[in-house]
């Protein structure tokens, strides 16, 4: 199994992507809304798409950036995006959130993952 992934632009009617089981990966409930698309491949055949939001802050704001990322390996599809940071399960499709806040990240710190 050899998984790649792939943002996405918007859907173009008769994609092969039609079909495919999108979850939703919102850990901000109702203060959330719809950002960007992750696609998820095995072997180049489109397997999930990951919708990932963001927040509204208290004052309705939504809190993005200009710099998004992935890395994956066999297991896990790790996400920065917005103002946090997601590890997405592919055994059990779910995902951990964790807030960036004023926290630097450094790959190192990361498990080994390929594009």
């Amino acid at each position: 199994m050899t998984l790649q992934a792939t943002w996405l632009e918007h859907p173009m009617p008769g994609d092969k992507k039609e079909g495919v089981s999108i979850i939703d990966v919102n850990p901000f409930g109702a203060n959330g809304e719809k950002d960007r698309r992750l696609l998820i491949s095995n072997d180049g055949e489109p397997i999930l798409i990951l919708q990932l939001y963001i927040r509204a802050d208290e004052d309705g704001w939504l809190i993005s950036s200009a710099f998004s990322d992935f890395l994956l390996n066999e297991s896990q599809v790790a996400i920065i995006c917005g103002d946090h940071f997601y590890v997405f399960d592919m055994a059990t499709y779910s995902f951990r959130s964790h807030p960036l806040g004023k926290v630097r990240i450094s790959r190192s710190f990361l498990p080994k993952l390929t594009r």
